[in-house]
């Protein structure tokens, strides 16, 4: 093909591609929780954005990422002779610069939120059409300050059950959103990293905003600090995403995880050292010998005190039941006394070890794929403490295990005070087969009482059900738990 005919085709393409531009409308929401000085910054790039980056014909609309109002709007003007100079002269340009000016004057109010840099992210979307752009600019840890319980704060970030969910069960809920936002692309600036607990949190809740994203259609294509450099991508398709993720249909319990630091793993520590070869020479049909000479291969086990013990609503290395409903066979083995799973476990803690100051109750069982939940009411008049509602006014859940957890960490309930005479305390079989014993542990003051429950149901029942006459369900009287002497077949988080 001759020069002249590929420079053609190039200025016909970028013609075609500037047509399809014109109309976009481009949504920069910004999250008004930043200092004034941080705010002076948005102003400067977001003013060069629409006065030198934003195509002829396109519409750049500035949000108030807390408020979910426009702050600014304009679109940017054709002109014959197009010049920063002159689309500011623009009456809708030049009012809309004055709002963001205006905007960006105002200080933050007094509050929790200060300096969080938050965004109503599920709120902001949802004012936004199909085949828009949505450049989202403040932090990517979710802050509900009307139900806390759905905070990405302290590690946490929620499971993949809330894409499933109407609004009605969760904030973070897209059922009724699937495919509203069909072509749209989404970019997210994060102002820092200070308040991720590690990188495994950022990257956890990095992959729910891009699973959230993909279930209504669109596609997260950044998530990364730099203003400057997503701008430019803002009228330009990359059809990659920021990462490639798949929902974890072992993860469909709405809940919350817990992101802790990252472990060898024990598979690792385990292998055989690595072999260092000559060139293999071949003999017969697929046989090689090899002049073979072991490396040493030092990995640093993991270390096992109680410092690394952290407190998790569900621990990364934990996976859930993958066939608990369809192989009861795989269980029965693990079924039966806890002194029984205690004798083929490793012991990791004896009473007396670990904070004792506050009260708590703890539940530990054996079974792959077996999971059992933890129900706790210091009072009658409280709010239930459970996998669904992890902390409360009362107090806290620690870990949510989807699995045995016998030679690992309770699945345990801290209360910020004292159980009351009317407390309701459950544990209930919520999936896998039994009847499958648990160990119940009751921490008080340096005192730690003991017992064991048997939930006798067959299969569980994913938490329904009437409480009463239910074999799924079995409730806890602390009376006739007993001191214990002997060890314990888990160990307390580190509170």
């Amino acid at each position: 093909m001759k020069i002249a005919n590929v420079i053609a085709l190039a200025i016909a393409v970028v013609k075609y591609t500037q047509q399809l531009e014109a109309g976009v409308v481009v949504n920069l929401a910004l999250s008004p929780w930043v200092s004034v000085a941080t705010k002076r910054d948005y102003e400067m790039k977001v003013r060069d954005y629409i006065l030198r980056r934003a195509v002829p014909g396109a519409r750049v609309r500035v949000i108030d990422g807390w408020e979910v109002a426009v702050a600014a709007d304009c679109e940017v003007p054709k002109l014959t002779y197009d010049s920063p100079a002159a689309r500011a002269q623009q009456r809708d340009v030049a009012s809309a610069l004055r709002h963001l000016h205006e905007w960006c004057q105002r200080d933050q109010a007094p509050g929790t939120l200060v300096d969080t840099a938050a965004l109503k992210a599920p709120e902001v979307l949802m004012t936004v059409e199909a085949t828009e752009v949505v450049v989202l600019v403040g932090s990517a840890l979710y802050r509900n300050t009307h139900e806390t319980t759905f905070n990405f704060t302290d590690g946490r970030y929620p499971s993949d059950g809330h894409l499933a969910c109407t609004l009605t069960e969760s904030p973070l809920g897209v059922a009724e959103k699937k495919n509203r936002l069909a072509g749209s692309a989404v970019h997210w600036i994060t102002p820092s990293n200070d308040g991720y607990a590690n990188d495994l949190h950022q990257h956890r809740i990095g992959r729910f905003w891009v699973l959230w994203v993909n279930e209504q259609g669109a596609q997260l294509e950044s998530f990364s600090p730099d203003l400057d450099r997503t701008l430019t991508k803002t009228f330009t398709r990359s059809n990659h995403p920021y990462l490639q993720a798949v929902r974890d249909p072992l993860d469909q319990k709405v809940t919350f995880h817990a992101a802790q630091q990252r472990a060898v793993p024990q598979w690792i520590l385990s292998r055989p050292p690595i072999m260092q070869t000559n060139q293999p020479t071949a003999q017969g049909n697929d046989q090689l010998t090899t002049n073979a000479v072991p490396i040493s291969v030092q990995v640093e086990p993991p270390a096992t005190s109680e410092a690394d013990l952290r407190p998790s609503v569900r621990t990364e290395s934990q996976s859930g039941p993958s066939d608990a409903d369809s192989n009861p066979s795989t269980q029965q083995q693990a079924v039966g006394s806890i002194d029984a799973m205690a004798n083929s476990q490793v012991i990791v803690q004896r009473p007396g070890q670990a904070d004792l100051t506050k009260p708590g109750l703890g539940i530990a069982w054996g079974g792959k794929g077996v999971d059992l939940d933890l129900y706790v009411k210091a009072r009658a008049n409280s709010p239930e403490i459970s996998f669904r509602r992890d902390r409360t006014p009362e107090g806290r859940l620690f870990k949510d295990e989807r699995t045995g957890n016998v030679g690992a960490m309770f699945e345990y309930v801290e209360l910020n005070e004292d159980f009351g005479p009317d407390s309701a305390l459950y544990v209930n079989l919520y999936a896998g087969h039994g009847p499958i014993n648990c160990q119940v542990v009751f921490w008080k003051a340096g005192e730690v009482r003991v017992g064991n429950l048997e939930l006798k149901a067959n299969r569980g029942n994913r938490g329904a059900g009437s409480r009463s006459n239910n074999d799924c369900w079995v409730k806890v009287d602390l009376s006739k738990l007993r001191p214990c002497i002997a060890s314990l077949v888990a160990s307390k988080p580190n509170t």
